[in-house]
């Protein structure tokens, strides 16, 4: 229906209905819509049902006078008006949800397909097949934690509760449009966000806003940190490397550390270490990557040990970092060399769990990276330069959304960025941790996009199920979430088993059975259960909102789902082990991740409604504590998060020997 026509016969009538410009799709996308039918051209060109919504107008007039019968009609007509625009704006907001979840599918079909292409080059991989979810392997598990962390309560009833809680797959439901890989500025998925939850305060107390922020930001800088502040040459020592301590620091680097992000060609970096070693290390980029390099091949086969101030790279890390800021303030149209640096350093501080640190040099090289490619005229190519700046722009993507799940900083703009970008391409014969690395981008998409469509409003709305009372300040508490919400996580988690599905067989990880494997498999089963439980905490946010001490009558729906949260907070912190156990890019997000898991389980066992669900909840704090304390370096966030457990587990001692 064209614009004339809408206008025509068109009158002042109450609740008269006029036809929408512009489509619901072009609408929600803020896009110019040509109007036409039965698709618009922005439909017809991707493919999706263009849909024209007629839209009521109505109009509500108050007569203002002096007579009281007069003031009893403009309250009346106030009171319609305002509850009107409430159910508007709450049906307009759960609309939006749903609008944001349009073509996620369309983009994990895309996924899947890419990730199936790679599965027939997979022929001459010998893998062991999965084994099945059964009981035994979970019993087994769960006597070795006991064994590895000397827990005195059992944990083979996890078992049971788990394969029960898991058996059944979310059905296939439509969906409306796409959120963007971003991670909003005012997410509330961080731990942060779950102390300032005032059913946190009676056990772990008041925190500020930001709380591990302000931590990390007055934290002590590290030797290579502070060593950047005074310019100079490079480290006497490093004007000559033993060829044999070189090539061991290069090959450790490809065992330990490329594994997680392989956006080098090794026989192409093999030629390039040859060629610098026979002149010598200068002061420029190439001699920085390589200084970078050593570093990181150091410092990740170092020991686990929180009272350690200094690491085996840091007299690398700190030459290369002279080099590369030296470099950065310098250079302005974007370098490759100089990119890869940066985000080399950005992970050698991934490794010893310093995120502000990580993130500043991330966003650094994000920024190079920008650079780089806005002088690009094909980034579809497959040539050697162009595929090495896309394998790097997603790297970033990775890391820097990471440290952004954590803490509200400024985004580089390397989210936006890949969104416009194909995957990697590792040619016809792609090796495990290529896949591993395209399973890995995929995973943390996913994850933003929870962060994005679910944890992107008012906190109150989302977890205690409020909305604003437009006539006054106070809040009217809703019953139970809408069907609108449960909707959208169930949509999710779909697309959460969509992804787990699709990864080919030689890299899909065993969920709840043999919990062993290598560092990638455990991190693909840590970013499953991560968004598992990050969809479905808002249900066990609602529940433990309620008044304390009151027997509430949960909907049956609810409970359900709090149940999955709980289970996948549950194996998140008895898999996480296997990443805190060595130096790893993810010990800081793993870390903080398990603090929230574990918060949430001890929100749920004070709630009457949900403490069933947790009768292991002292067993799983003790887990925590141990999983911490590697890593609690003096001054540091995980340090404050380490006391905080400990504080809520002799609270919860002590409100268990009370009750007995």
């Amino acid at each position: 229906m064209s614009l004339e026509t809408s206008m025509e016969g068109s009158s002042m009538n109450v609740g008269q209905k006029r036809a929408a410009v512009a489509c619901a799709f072009c609408r929600q996308r803020k896009r110019k819509c040509d109007g036409d039918t039965p698709q618009c051209m922005n439909c017809r060109s991707k493919g999706l049902e263009c849909i024209y919504q007629e839209l009521t107008t109505q109009k509500y007039v108050f007569y203002l006078s002096f007579g009281d019968s007069d003031s009893t009609l403009v309250e009346e007509g106030k009171k319609t008006f305002i509850n009107s625009t409430i159910r508007n704006s709450e049906q307009n907001s759960s609309e939006a949800q749903l609008l944001r979840l349009e073509a996620i599918e369309a983009l994990l079909r895309e996924h899947s397909a890419a990730l199936e292409a790679l599965k027939l080059s997979l022929g001459s991989y010998t893998t062991t097949p999965t084994p099945a979810l059964g009981s035994d392997h979970l019993d087994v598990h769960s006597s070795r934690v006991a064994k590895r962390f000397n827990l005195q309560t059992p944990v083979s009833t996890f078992s049971t509760r788990v394969l029960n809680d898991f058996t059944s797959r979310s059905s296939q439901v439509d969906v409306d449009d796409v959120p963007p890989l971003t991670i909003p500025l005012h997410h509330q998925t961080s731990a942060s966000s779950l102390l300032a939850l005032p059913q946190m305060r009676c056990l772990a107390g008041e925190f500020p806003e930001e709380f591990f922020f302000q931590v990390e930001d007055s934290r002590p800088r590290s030797v290579p940190l502070q060593s950047t502040i005074t310019w100079g040459e490079l480290e006497p020592q490093l004007t000559f490397i033993d060829r044999t301590q070189a090539d061991g620091y290069l090959e450790r680097f490809f065992t330990l550390v490329q594994q997680f992000h392989p956006f080098f060609d090794r026989s192409n970096l093999v030629a390039r270490h040859d060629e610098i070693r026979s002149g010598g290390f200068q002061f420029n980029n190439e001699s920085a990557l390589f200084l970078a390099i050593f570093a990181l091949g150091a410092i990740a086969s170092d020991p686990v040990d929180h009272g350690r101030d200094s690491y085996s790279g840091d007299v690398f890390i700190r030459s290369s970092l002279k080099i590369v800021l030296s470099s950065w303030t310098a250079t302005f149209s974007g370098d490759a060399v100089l990119s890869q640096t940066l985000v080399l350093c950005a992970l050698y501080f991934t490794y010893t769990a310093e995120p502000l640190a990580a993130w500043r040099f991330i966003h650094m090289a994000s920024t190079s990276i920008q650079q780089i490619l806005i002088r690009c005229k094909d980034l579809t190519s497959n040539e050697v330069e162009i595929q090495d700046i896309t394998r790097l722009s997603w790297t970033c993507y990775i890391i820097e959304s990471d440290i952004l799940a954590e803490f509200h900083q400024p985004r580089s703009g390397i989210e936006l960025a890949v969104d416009k970008m194909l995957f990697p391409n590792y040619g016809n014969s792609p090796t495990l941790e290529n896949l591993y690395s395209l399973a890995e981008i995929r995973g943390r998409s996913l994850l933003n996009r929870i962060h994005h469509t679910v944890y992107f409003t008012d906190s109150l709305t989302l977890y205690v199920g409020q909305v604003p009372n437009t006539s006054s300040s106070n809040l009217s508490p809703r019953p139970i979430p809408d069907a609108s919400f449960l909707r959208v996580c169930e949509e999710l988690d779909c697309q959460l088993e969509t992804w787990y599905d699709s990864l080919p067989d030689p890299i899909k990880p065993d969920l709840l059975g043999n919990l062993q494997g290598n560092k990638q498999a455990c991190l693909l089963r840590l970013r499953y259960w991560s968004a598992k439980q990050n969809i479905y905490r808002p249900f066990v946010i609602y529940v433990t909102s309620q008044t304390p001490g009151h027997d509430i009558d949960v909907p049956q729906t609810v409970l359900e789902r709090c149940q999955k949260c709980l289970s996948a907070c549950r194996t998140f912190l008895l898999t996480a082990g296997y990443i805190l156990s060595e130096r790893t890019p993810y010990t800081y997000s793993t870390a903080q991740c398990s603090l929230a898991s574990v918060l949430v389980l001890s929100i749920a066992a004070r709630s009457s409604a949900l403490r069933n669900l947790v009768d292991d909840i002292e067993m799983l704090q003790n887990l925590t504590i141990e999983l911490l304390k590697p890593w609690a370096c003096p001054g540091s966030s995980v340090e404050c998060a380490l006391e905080i457990v400990g504080s809520i587990s002799r609270k919860q001692r002590f409100r268990n020997q009370l009750q007995h």
